[in-house]
């Protein structure tokens, strides 16, 4: 037990070097629990914790960027209906982590919520209930990823990531 808080102050201390930056807007401009527009879904990442909370993690939909967390945070995006590779990984420069992924079947009109974490060995991203979601929004800010390292480019502030596309 000793050797985790060690390895998660490392964590606390080692992080907030990343080349991604977040904003705080006054208003979320997507709601957590708010219906999509017409023909797309909504998927928000949450993170509820103070752990390594000055570790930023960066989240791509089907290779595109759609926002980071950094501290206890969430955002929110539109998604076109379909298959979708969430990936989020630790942006921080010296940080050893792999990118961890899930893969979201998403419907239109669909609400769907992932929580991520950050632990001693790395960060995770799993699908939650809304109900789970809920809780852990409200004690979270909205986040807006306003600047990033090239190739990437901020999403913007409402966000539409692509089905992947079959190929034949």
């Amino acid at each position: 037990m000793r050797s985790r808080m060690v390895a998660l102050l490392f964590l606390v201390g080692a992080g907030g070097c990343s080349r991604y930056f977040v904003g705080h807007p006054t208003a979320p401009p997507i709601d957590a629990l708010g219906r999509p527009p017409a023909g797309l879904a909504q998927l928000c990442v949450v993170r509820p914790s103070w752990g390594a909370a000055a570790v930023t993690l960066v989240v791509h939909d089907n290779g595109g960027l759609v926002g980071a967390t950094h501290g206890p945070s969430y955002f929110c995006y539109f998604a076109e209906p379909g298959s979708h590779r969430i990936v989020s990984e630790i942006s921080d420069p010296g940080m050893a982590d792999s990118p961890v992924e899930t893969t979201v079947a998403v419907v239109r009109g669909g609400r769907y919520y992932l929580r991520q974490t950050v632990e001693p060995g790395g960060s995770t991203i799993a699908v939650v209930t809304e109900q789970e979601a809920a809780k852990m929004v409200h004690r979270c800010g909205y986040q807006v990823l306003i600047s990033a390292p090239a190739p990437d480019e901020p999403p913007g502030m409402t966000p539409v990531a692509g089905a992947q596309r079959e190929i034949h």
